[in-house]
């Protein structure tokens, strides 16, 4: 039985399109892309406090299944490290 070398899997910012393309896409090389979002509005905006200012009291929708769960609940399990463990995702 063989096992597969480890493969090293670097952090890059501000790669250019190209960049990305030749050095990772097409040899297929794995990178983790840093700061690849930051520039995005959402990435300021959508906190867990604008979720539960504007969505808190809606119920939690998963698959297009409503759960009895509000968002508001479901964020403070988040953040609390308990994730949704607590939704029946049967």
């Amino acid at each position: 039985m063989s096992l597969a070398k480890p493969v090293q899997i670097l952090r890059k910012a501000n790669l250019t399109h190209d960049e990305f393309v030749e050095e990772y896409l097409l040899p297929l090389r794995p990178v983790i892309l840093t700061e690849a979002i930051a520039h995005w509005v959402a990435s300021r905006k959508w906190t867990p406090s604008f979720f539960r200012e504007h969505y808190g009291s809606t119920f939690l929708t998963i698959d297009g299944r409503q759960h009895t769960m509000l968002i508001g609940e479901s964020l403070s399990q988040i953040i609390a490290g308990n994730g949704l463990d607590l939704i029946d995702m049967d």
